[in-house]
């Protein structure tokens, strides 16, 4: 469990009193708590119910099976009892789920910094730990601005962002099936994410496409 850096961009024409509500929409569909209507497991460790059962039973330790059906072995190893006709896990988790809470700036707050006489936006980090820090000069540090009212080099590239088009990207890749189901190597785990070089310049050229006016909020989520 760790808190990212993340950018959300959004239109320009949202009124500055609005912004919120969008941001709350836009960040809504990515709740790790966000209960789905029942469908498969698509996760990488997802796995049927013949091959839970045959590794809940090979780790008989202690004959902890003995006396239990099929079934209930099968619910006490993962603690799931649904399963579709092809014997695949059902579950009500959020396939997209990114984050269990978010807030805006957080442990980064005050990361990027105004142009001169540029506006602030109006969402930023609150008080107590949020705080941004005491700036060194005086120029205003910001967590939410419109593109063209922030210096483009205090803008540096994040763990994950949310474009316009509402698609989340992120640095982050995961184990692999065999890694997570618990058969391949669990040694390095490097690739579980993407090289920075090409993560940050993914990051740039979508910073570059961006309108003058888009809204850009700087957020720390927890994962």
């Amino acid at each position: 469990m760790s808190h990212m850096t993340h950018v959300v961009a959004l239109p320009g024409d949202i009124e500055p009193d609005k912004l919120q509500a969008r941001l709350d929409e836009a960040m809504s569909r990515f709740d790790e708590n966000l209960e789905m209507p029942l469908h498969r497991d698509i996760s990488v460790y997802a796995e049927t119910y013949a091959a839970q059962l045959a590794k809940a039973k090979a780790s008989n330790r202690d004959n902890w099976t003995e006396g239990l059906t099929d079934d209930q072995i099968v619910e006490q190893w993962n603690g799931q009892a649904t399963f579709d006709a092809d014997g695949w896990p059902l579950t009500t988790s959020n396939p997209d789920g990114h984050w269990d809470y978010w807030r805006v700036g957080g442990r980064w707050a005050g990361a990027w910094v105004l142009k001169p006489d540029a506006d602030n936006g109006p969402l930023q980090a609150g008080d107590n730990w949020d705080a941004p820090p005491a700036p060194e000069h005086d120029r205003i540090a910001t967590d939410c601005a419109r593109k063209n009212a922030i210096e483009a080099e205090s803008i540096t590239p994040t763990y994950s962002w949310l474009d316009l088009d509402g698609q989340w990207h992120t640095k982050w890749i995961g184990p692999t099936r065999e890694e997570a189901i618990g058969n391949g190597p669990m040694g390095d785990t490097s690739h579980w994410e993407r090289n920075d070089d090409e993560l940050h310049a993914e990051f740039l050229t979508f910073l570059a496409a961006l309108p003058a006016d888009t809204w850009l909020i700087h957020i720390d989520y927890h994962s």
